[in-house]
């Protein structure tokens, strides 16, 4: 039995005869390292932000997890419209920035890579240098806009997983300010 699929067997034990899968338990990881807190100044609430924080990489062996679904942990007065992935090769994450994709802000970001997230393949790697990037674009509806963190359904073969982040985010509208 490889240890691929006996943590497979591991996971769908956890996630018991509910159906729904547990938080956190598949290759994705936990989501301890996607965690804190970040708050960005925008100009009015309507605006259109892009989040890029958040990034994946399958640490199984032998496997490749292919995202279902994705949303927005308990959201105020924020929409999530649509998301994209972009292969990274040692690249720094995207980031938070008002407006869509791709922000050229003097780094170099692989944005020609880019895919929609629902269907996107994410291969095993045992380079830690290589992930997936998740870039969400939102809309703000309100003066303070938030949420704690977003949703990823994923699934290897027929096992579904979801990963849960706890990576705050606070878009704040002039005259507040971070």
């Amino acid at each position: 039995v490889t240890a691929a699929a006996a943590a497979a067997t591991l996971a769908a034990a956890a996630a018991g005869c509910s159906g729904t899968p547990a938080v956190n338990t598949g290759p994705f990881g936990g989501a301890d390292w996607n965690t804190g807190q970040i708050c960005v100044p925008i100009s009015h609430p309507g605006e259109l932000v892009t989040d890029g924080f958040y990034e994946v990489s399958d640490s199984w062996r032998g496997t490749v997890a292919v995202i279902s679904k994705i949303s927005l942990l308990r959201p105020r007065g924020l929409r999530l419209l649509r998301a994209y992935a972009v292969r990274l090769d040692s690249q720094p994450a995207y980031g938070t920035m008002p407006g869509l994709p791709p922000y050229d802000g003097g780094f170099k970001y692989p944005w020609q890579g880019h895919v929609n997230a629902i269907g996107t393949r994410v291969p095993y790697t045992k380079d830690p240098d290589i992930e997936t990037n998740l870039l969400l674009v939102l809309r703000t509806s309100a003066r303070k806009s938030t949420d704690q963190g977003i949703n990823v359904w994923y699934h290897v073969g027929s096992q579904e997983y979801q990963l849960r982040t706890g990576f705050e985010l606070e878009l704040l509208a002039s005259p507040a300010h971070c």
